[in-house]
């Protein structure tokens, strides 16, 4: 009881010293609870980001087969041979447990009279087995066994239906060729959450896939192709799962040999297998950029916290002298040492447990805005594991012991009448502690404010630098496919059709769009020359009004004339890259001669200036176009929208949609939403490092506000002489100025190389990037010196106005 009385006390203390004191209270809180509350947003993405694929069943035994290639310009890592996952299952059963391959496609289905564009992932039966995802309605053992199964989430049954027991339920799915099926509904998995099984695993393409055929279907979107034993057909995603006790490395001889006994010599020589965690695939994933923005936003995170934690101890030192005679007293009444001490640790963790109460409230209550600007939902704390209770348990303990525990043992080991005196040399000589703690958060706010400076002008310089097309008032439509010649004439009809809409400069059919990530790729050499010296060159697939639409320049040539494609040879256009590799000089060079690829001659028709059809993260590669009636296969209709038309020409566009394609989805994307979500990480990593500037400038000044209040408070009888002995406002004011401005060119002294350096690692691993130059330091330094001076002189010229008869 005795124990407890004394603990009730000590609270009871802590609580009237707060409030006595409310102002320099108000500035440790809240600083304190912004940055835990940043936090807690920053540490809930993180977390989100940790946990993707975890709750795959066994997914520590399961990989991803991952294919390198001999020639690094393709873009296929992750897809590899068919035949490949079953292959090792069946060759090395002591080794391989399971496996599943899928293939994606996007198509059209329809519910009654009502018609969705929907991506299907095409596969293995082990799919829901294998990973464990969990069935809502249906058999999961049988759920693939019925001819024509098909099984959807639960939210896609939703949209369809309305309601998720809808086993029996038909949806007709329409194939590349314009063919029509029905498929019955046979199980429905409870909602995924994010995984790169059922991801597309094209970054530009990714969308969760949430309705699955099995691969005996395969062959009514590809008749007589898309083998899944077939060697040749090297674009299926394959993962195995490997039995308990078998590592990632005992698998290398035996896909080595596999390479060397099944695969055929066009094959083998180019192709390297290896398997990869599960697990980490996707922080690992496309140059482990997920896994690069984890680390980027943990450090931002630690900074912030730092800068806060600092400005708590900073404002509790600067302030402990105003505490002397209140511990005086205390000891001559009979206070111990370590009465003192738990008196002021326990006024700092009562501080911090305020903060951190206020931080979770703030966490709830900007979870949806967070979320949205991070791109993804943020737990909510009944969904977090229970040990994560601990966190801001712990978090008050430690951040209340580093904030109390100097000026408890510097302030409980005075003499009792050096205290009573208000004097105590050791409090007063404290200001080389309080300079270099300043000095840190100046510095740390100084290198978040440079990296978001950087981070904005190199997210700029993808959006908007030298693209090397045109992406204003361009629409990507996506057409119903039929990959036939009649489906070819028809969708060519369409174009020239809408291209005559009030509003419409013109209009395209192509494969891929730029920068959404180009799947196709040839083997291309010169004629004459052997098949060794090929080069592999990415391929568009598209028409003779592609480069009109996109504002491609042509530095030779023609892009498909009317003339070639009535000419019985096969026309190609290539780029500046392509030609270069193959050995011509110049573009003119390049004009009519012959190439091969796949067996077959081609005639090169255009040269076209080279363009950003992938990511600036990756240099320009050899890129060639296949006009469409060459292919059969297309996938969007591009238009050039005339300015000041756009609303007219959505409106035709849509109507004339709807009349000429009856029973497929209007939808349509900008071409800037297209390389927005091509650089989301970036633009994430921008958002969150501007934010962080701005919690790390407020921390900062709050420091400030607190310092100068607090040498204000002290030295208000100094001020009060000094004004009697004449001198002026300005010359008070500079007295306070000029320890915290020198404090400030030493922070940017120090702030400017560490800053530097690390936006030049980041930058290292973009082929194209901007050059970071002196604009970022000096604008920073400016901003945070003009926001210091108004607040310096906010704070002061009301002290050096009063009346020195009031101040002395």
């Amino acid at each position: 009881n005795l124990y407890l009385t004394m603990l009730r006390n000590y609270f009871k203390t802590a609580w009237r010293n707060l409030v006595r004191h409310k102002f320099y209270s108000s500035l440790n809180i809240f600083g304190l609870a912004i940055a835990i509350a940043f936090a807690f947003l920053i540490s809930g993405y993180i977390w989100e980001e940790l946990q993707v694929n975890k709750s795959l069943k066994n997914v520590s035994q399961q990989y991803l087969v991952e294919s390198t290639w001999r020639d690094q310009q393709t873009n296929a890592g992750t897809k590899s041979p068919a035949a490949v996952a079953r292959l090792l299952k069946d060759l090395y059963p002591d080794l391989v447990e399971n496996y599943y391959r899928w293939d994606w496609v996007s198509t059209i289905i329809t519910v009654g009279d009502k018609h969705f564009r929907d991506s299907l992932q095409i596969g293995d039966t082990t799919l829901i087995k294998m990973f464990g995802f969990p069935v809502l309605h249906g058999n999961v053992n049988t759920a693939f066994d019925n001819p024509d199964a098909i099984v959807i989430t639960a939210a896609k049954a939703i949209k369809y239906f309305g309601r998720t027991d809808v086993t029996g339920r038909l949806l007709t799915v329409e194939n590349y060729s314009g063919q029509h099926k029905d498929f019955v509904i046979t199980a429905v998995l409870k909602d995924l959450p994010y995984n790169t099984v059922t991801v597309s695993t094209v970054p530009a393409n990714a969308s969760i896939n949430s309705t699955f055929l099995p691969f005996k279907d395969i062959q009514f979107f590809y008749p007589g192709g898309a083998d899944t034993d077939d060697w040749q057909y090297v674009n299926m995603t394959s993962f195995i799962q490997l039995k308990r006790g078998v590592k990632q490395k005992d698998m290398l001889q035996p896909i080595q040999q596999l390479l060397s006994r099944h695969t055929p010599s066009g094959i083998k020589a180019n192709l390297k297998l290896d398997i990869v965690p599960l697990a980490d695939y996707h922080l690992d994933a496309n140059n482990g950029v997920n896994r690069k923005m984890v680390y980027t936003l943990s450090w931002i995170v630690l900074f912030i916290l730092v800068m806060a934690i600092v400005n708590f101890i900073n404002i509790s030192i600067s302030s402990s002298s105003s505490r002397l005679k209140e511990i005086g007293v205390r000891k001559v009444m009979g206070s111990m040492r370590r009465n003192i001490v738990w008196q002021l640790l326990i006024e700092s963790f009562l501080i911090v447990f305020i903060a951190v109460a206020i931080a979770l409230f703030l966490y709830q209550l900007m979870k949806p805005v967070a979320g949205e600007m991070l791109g993804r939902a943020l737990p909510s704390f009944i969904s977090l594991p229970l040990y994560f209770a601990l966190i801001p348990v712990a978090f008050v303990f430690i951040t209340g012991f580093l904030a109390g525990i100097y000026p408890a043992l510097v302030l409980s080991a005075i003499k009792s009448v050096e205290s009573l005196k208000g004097k105590l040399k050791s409090v007063k000589d404290n200001i080389f502690l309080r300079r270099t703690l300043i000095g840190l958060q100046f510095s740390i706010a100084i290198i978040v404010f440079v990296a978001a400076i950087v981070v904005t002008k190199q997210v700029s310089y993808f959006l908007n630098n030298d693209l090397g097309f045109n992406k204003e008032l361009v629409v990507n439509v996506p057409l119903p496919r039929n990959w036939t010649e009649e489906g070819v004439r028809h969708v060519k009809t369409v174009r020239d059709e809408m291209s005559k809409l009030q509003g419409i400069a013109d209009a395209s059919l192509c494969y891929s769009i730029p920068n959404r990530n180009v799947i196709n790729y040839s083997d291309l050499y010169r004629q004459g020359e052997d098949s060794t010296k090929a080069i592999t060159a990415f391929t568009f697939i598209t028409d003779e009004h592609f480069a009109s639409v996109y504002q491609i320049p042509v530095l030779a040539g023609k892009f498909f004339s009317k003339e070639q494609m009535n000419d019985s040879d096969w026309y190609v256009v290539i780029n500046e890259t392509c030609a270069k590799a193959l050995g011509w000089k110049s573009p003119t060079d390049a004009v009519g001669q012959k190439l091969k690829q796949g067996g077959e001659l081609c005639t090169v028709a255009a040269v076209v200036k080279d363009y950003h059809f992938e990511s600036k993260r990756e240099p320009i590669k050899p890129l060639q176009f296949i006009h469409v009636e060459n292919s059969n296969n297309y996938r969007f209709i591009s238009f050039k929208i005339k300015p000041g038309s756009f609303n007219t020409a959505m409106a035709g566009i849509q109507n004339k949609f709807n009349q000429l394609l009856p029973g497929a989805p209007f939808e349509y994307t900008f071409l800037d939403e297209t390389l927005h979500n091509a650089y989301k990480s970036e633009i994430r990593l921008e958002k969150a490092a501007y934010t962080a500037t701005g919690l790390s400038l407020v921390i900062v000044l709050l420091g400030v506000i607190g310092l100068i209040s607090i040498n204000v408070a002290k030295r208000t009888k100094e001020i009060g002489i000094r004004k009697i002995l004449g001198a002026s406002v300005n010359s008070i004011v500079s007295l306070f100025a000029k320890e915290i401005m020198f404090i400030l060119v030493v922070a940017n002294i120090i702030a400017w190389p560490l800053a530097y350096l690390l936006m030049k690692a980041w930058l290292s691993d973009y082929a194209y990037r901007i050059g970071i130059g002196v604009y970022p330091f000096l604008i920073v330094g400016l901003i945070l010196a003009v926001v210091t001076s108004v607040l310096i002189y906010g704070q002061t010229v009301r002290a050096a106005l009063a009346n020195p008869v009031k101040s002395l």
